[in-house]
């Protein structure tokens, strides 16, 4: 369940994020996404995996284990159509000619690449969407 008042942490942290360069195991669309979901319910979906790797290598062994970015947001968050995507909701697709979890920001997806980037929802490739509740 999101928290009262979500909105305002949520516009908080989303500025905050467009601050943020990219980093394996710190700051990457995986731990981008988890954020969101943590400042939308209070609860971070996996609390073990911030600092569990700190490179691709690191990742594709992490994402392997919990069956890629698909198997972990499955296993927290209901599926759902990406046009009825909302404010907070998490969609799988490509930006920067790589696969990555993006943010919905009203007409906008905040996703990963050298740093977290606002980019319009029209020319991005979302393929998956799930709802963060």
């Amino acid at each position: 369940m999101r928290i009262p008042n979500w909105q305002q942490g949520f516009n908080a942290w989303l500025a905050s994020a467009q601050m943020r360069q990219f980093e394996w195991g710190q700051f990457d669309c995986a731990l981008m996404a988890a954020e969101c979901i943590e400042v939308l319910t209070g609860t971070h979906p996996e609390p073990d995996l911030p600092g569990s790797y700190h490179s691709p290598l690191g990742a594709a062994r992490v994402l392997h284990e919990h069956d890629g970015l698909t198997g972990i947001c499955d296993r927290h968050l209901k599926r759902i159509e990406v046009k009825d995507m909302d404010w907070g909701d998490i969609a799988l697709g490509r930006f920067d000619n790589k696969e990555t979890l993006m943010v919905s920001a009203g007409s906008d997806f905040l996703a990963m690449g050298e740093r977290a980037t606002l980019i319009n929802k029209e020319s991005a490739q979302a393929d998956i969407a799930w709802r963060v509740e």
